[in-house]
């Protein structure tokens, strides 16, 4: 396995964000833009966690529905954060 598959999709994306912020620091004239992307970066950050936890809760729910357990909302939340 490659170093690059090794890196969440999420970490990469707070790497992108972090840099950006770090340019604008020495390069005032393009702060604003800069400070822009980092924005962006850190939304596609929040996008790809929120698909981890959506794959994660699908997949916990359909393990449920196969043994015939009943599911209570919070458990499968803490499975999730645990499993995380």
């Amino acid at each position: 396995m490659s170093a690059a598959k090794a890196v969440s999709p999420r970490a990469r994306s707070q790497g992108h964000a972090s840099l950006c912020r770090q340019h604008a620091a020495y390069r005032p004239d393009q702060a604003w833009n800069l400070l822009a992307e980092a924005e962006f970066w850190e939304y596609l950050a929040d996008r790809a966690l929120a698909f981890h936890f959506k794959e994660c809760n699908t997949a916990g729910s359909s393990d449920l529905a196969k043994s015939g357990v009943s599911s209570d909302a919070n458990d499968t939340r803490w499975e999730t954060v645990a499993a995380a």
